[in-house]
């Protein structure tokens, strides 16, 4: 006889699961890795939870979660180092007032505009300087890193289950049927085809073999995880996930929950700064790409695709819009386009190739060079799509 239940599952609320004994909570890669691109006090905020749910007995770790963790700790680490120099690199360090203007010296103008610039001069040095120590302190964190070694020692007592060669061997066969048949998880990331494509399938095989209640904190919200409205606002977990973790662990039942609606539950006077942090993704979700005009034309406008771009796949999931800086005689941000999917390139191993989602937008009005022409990008750089849709210069875009 039919289990009639297997066919009324609904999601339920987070107050109803958290308090019963048997719910587990899992954080996502994408929570670990958050604490490298926030501030402070909404890393504590991350501290606090495994800390509070490792007490209770109720935290687990997905190894799958751990390897990404691992492996992209380092790169999100290296990029905010390779930012830094960035920064340092734009300063512009003025041509000395009496070489310019040597007629003028002597006069009270040109005094005045040497004792600003000697200010100036000196502001400049102090401020590259402390850039070059918060390097140094970038740096230190690949040697010796706290919340690195939080996750070292909690995950050790709390992992789901290990792997074998055979288990993947049979979890990578069970995603392939899924994949073709686009059954969630999973199913957005299956044409990856770089040793990725199954991670969402292996994290979501351990969150069924726990058999218990669980609580999935993630800020994924990819249409193979959240069922959207057609403005692409998240409703609620996927009802198919939900029916199928109900079946599979005899009547359990599962939610997928953003960190800020999980602190927001936690604790009822979260700090503004925490709140902002929270409410924008950690990660940005535009990519500015160099263009010169043939190929911008050609590929950008004409094909809807861009490739052979250098990607972090933990950046994959975020990305939702690209947009291409048209190098001179345009020097502007003239074109953006919504992303459809990121594949890999049919040219160069390692490198990605972006499908655009319809036809290319115009932006109201372009976002050009300015004064400042380090900022002209030679490689990718990415920004939150408002601040694109805001910018009138590259100085307000990469500000």
């Amino acid at each position: 006889m039919a289990n009639i239940d297997n066919y009324f599952v609904t999601q339920k609320k987070i107050d109803e699961l958290i308090c019963l004994d048997d719910t587990c909570v899992v954080l996502d890669t994408n929570v670990l890795l958050a604490t490298y691109q926030w501030r402070q006090a909404t890393k504590k905020q991350i501290e606090n939870i495994i800390e509070k749910f490792s007490a209770d007995g109720k935290l687990k770790f997905s190894l799958q979660v751990i390897k990404e963790f691992s492996k992209n700790r380092s790169i999100l680490i290296q990029e905010r180092i390779d930012d830094v120099s960035e920064e340092i690199n734009k300063i512009n360090i003025s041509t000395s007032i009496d070489k310019l203007v040597p007629v003028l010296n002597g006069t009270q103008r040109f005094e005045e505009t040497q004792n600003l610039q000697e200010a100036y001069m000196k502001a400049t040095n102090i401020y590259t300087g402390q850039l070059r120590k918060i390097k140094k302190d970038l740096n230190k964190l690949l040697y010796y890193d706290e919340f690195f070694e939080l996750i070292h020692q909690t995950s050790k007592l709390n992992l789901i289950q290990d792997y074998n060669d055979e288990y993947l061997e049979d979890v990578y066969r069970e995603g392939r049927e899924r994949f073709d048949k686009n059954v969630p998880p999973g199913f957005k990331d299956g044409k990856k085809k770089n040793g990725n494509e199954y991670g969402d399938f292996i994290l979501w095989k351990d969150l069924i073999s726990l058999k218990s209640n669980v609580v999935f904190v993630s800020n994924d919200e990819k249409e193979d995880w959240c069922l959207k409205d057609s403005n692409g606002q998240t409703l609620s977990t996927r009802p198919e996930l939900l029916k199928e973790f109900f079946k599979e662990t005899g009547g359990k039942n599962f939610i997928h929950i953003s960190l800020l609606n999980l602190v927001k539950f936690l604790d009822n006077d979260v700090p503004e700064d925490v709140l902002a942090d929270l409410q924008e993704s950690p990660f940005e979700d535009t990519i500015i790409v160099p263009a010169r005009k043939e190929g911008f034309d050609r590929v950008f406008l004409g094909e809807k695709q861009w490739y052979d771009i250098r990607i972090n796949n933990n950046r994959i999931g975020n990305i939702k819009y690209i947009a291409a800086y048209q190098v001179a005689p345009i020097k502007a941000i003239v074109y953006y386009a919504k992303v459809k999917e990121i594949v890999e390139s049919d040219n160069i191993p390692g490198y990605k190739k972006v499908i655009f989602d319809g036809e290319p937008i115009k932006l109201e009005e372009p976002i050009k060079l300015g004064d400042n022409v380090a900022l002209a990008p030679q490689n990718s750089r990415y920004v939150h799509f408002n601040q694109l849709t805001s910018a009138r210069s590259l100085d307000e875009l990469f500000e």
